[in-house]
């Protein structure tokens, strides 16, 4: 008695046609680029009688939104008081709810209107941190 076996196609078609399709399919595809986001501040021009144009106070188009990024870091104790002091500061002034990233965000556009020379002098009057996650302590 004898048994037909069939044998399997050559491994070196099969690899071939396998490693094709991913080829072409990377190929294919294209880098995705986000548009730049502008801001045009625009200003109203008024007909006047007797022919005059007259420029109004400049009208300011939406904002765009910047894309949001989470962020971590490490702080001193004294830095986190702080935080919580500006967070107290604004409630009592009115404000209903602050972040602490808005009092971040907002002490980071003041540091950046600083001149160089302040900014580096801020800089080094800080306590150096160790960068990364403290240790948990043991209870």
């Amino acid at each position: 008695m004898k048994s037909t076996v069939k044998l399997a196609k050559p491994l070196t078609k099969v690899a071939a046609k396998a490693s094709a399709k991913p080829a072409a399919k990377a190929t294919a595809r294209k880098p995705v680029t986000k548009p730049a986001i502008k801001t045009a501040v625009a200003s109203t021009v008024v007909a006047k009688p007797g022919g005059r144009a007259v420029t109004t106070k400049p009208v300011s188009t939406p904002k765009a939104v910047s894309p949001i990024m989470r962020d971590s870091f490490t702080m001193t104790t004294a830095d986190q008081e702080l935080l919580k002091k500006c967070k107290l500061d604004a409630i009592k002034a009115g404000r209903d709810s602050t972040k602490k990233s808005e009092i971040v965000r907002a002490a980071l556009r003041h540091f950046a209107a600083l001149a160089a020379a302040t900014q580096l002098m801020e800089l080094n009057l800080l306590d150096p941190v160790k960068t990364g996650r403290p240790k948990k302590q043991k209870k």
